[in-house]
C-alpha cells in the first residue's frame, strides 16, 4: 500500500481533544483564537487540505465527537477509539490525527504526510520526534498493531503514541528549524502565551 496518489477527500482528520487540560486549567479546545475557539482553528486547518470527514476525540459540545473507550489513556486512548469506530462503522481508512492544543500547525505540514513526498508502503507517518500529528492507514496490520494494544489497555498498560507505532513500517519527514515552532504542543498557560505571540508576529 502506497501513500502516492492519496486523495484528501478519502481521508478523515481527527481532532484530539479529549485530554485533562489540567496544566492548562481550562479545556484547550474552547481557549479563545482569534474571535472562535481554538478547536475551530483546528478544524479549519484540516478543512483546508480537503479531508472529507472531521471528527473529534473526546467530548465538546456540538460537535461528531467519539468519546474514548478506554478513559484516562491520553492521545492513545483517542486514536484506539477512533480506529476502532473506523473499523465497525466502515468509515475511512485513512487518518489524519492532529493535537487540539498544536495552534500553529500549517495546513502545508499536514498535507506533506500524505502527500508524494512519502511514497513508499507504510503504515503510518508522522514528523522526525514528534509522533503527533500523525498520519495512519487502517490496512491489516495496523489493525493487528490496534488488537495488540487493545489487550495491554485490558491488562492496565499505558500506551505511548509512539509506542504504538513501534512495529509499523512509519515515513518520518524531516523538519526543518525553521518549522519546528509549528509543531510545538501548547500545555500550559505560559506556553499558551509563547505561542500565541510568535504566531501574531
Amino acid at each position: 500500500m502506497r501513500f502516492v496518489g492519496i486523495i484528501m477527500n478519502d481521508v478523515a482528520a481527527v481532532i484530539l481533544a479529549g485530554g485533562k487540560s489540567s496544566r492548562m486549567g481550562r479545556d484547550k479546545a474552547l481557549l479563545p483564537y482569534q474571535g472562535a475557539r481554538l478547536i475551530d482553528r483546528m478544524i479549519r486547518v484540516v478543512e483546508e487540505i480537503g479531508c472529507s470527514t472531521v471528527v473529534v476525540s473526546g467530548f465538546v459540545d456540538g460537535y461528531h465527537c467519539i468519546n474514548d473507550i478506554n478513559k484516562n489513556c491520553g492521545p492513545m486512548g483517542g486514536i484506539h477509539a477512533v480506529l476502532q469506530a473506523a473499523i465497525k462503522e466502515n468509515m475511512p481508512r485513512a487518518w489524519l490525527f492532529v493535537p487540539v492544543d498544536m495552534p500553529a500547525i500549517t495546513p502545508g505540514l499536514l498535507a506533506r504526510l500524505s502527500s508524494s513526498a512519502c511514497a513508499g508502503d507504510y503504515d503510518a507517518a508522522c514528523f522526525e520526534n514528534n509522533p503527533l500529528p500523525l498520519f495512519i492507514k487502517l490496512n491489516n496490520h495496523v489493525i493487528n498493531c490496534l488488537n495488540n494494544m487493545e489487550l495491554k489497555f485490558l491488562s492496565g498498560q499505558k500506551i505511548a503514541v509512539k509506542d504504538f507505532l513501534g512495529n509499523m513500517k512509519i515515513c518520518r519527514h524531516t523538519v526543518s528549524a525553521e518549522e519546528r515552532p509549528f509543531l510545538v504542543n501548547t500545555n500550559t498557560p505560559e506556553e499558551w502565551h509563547e505561542v500565541m505571540k510568535g504566531m501574531a508576529s
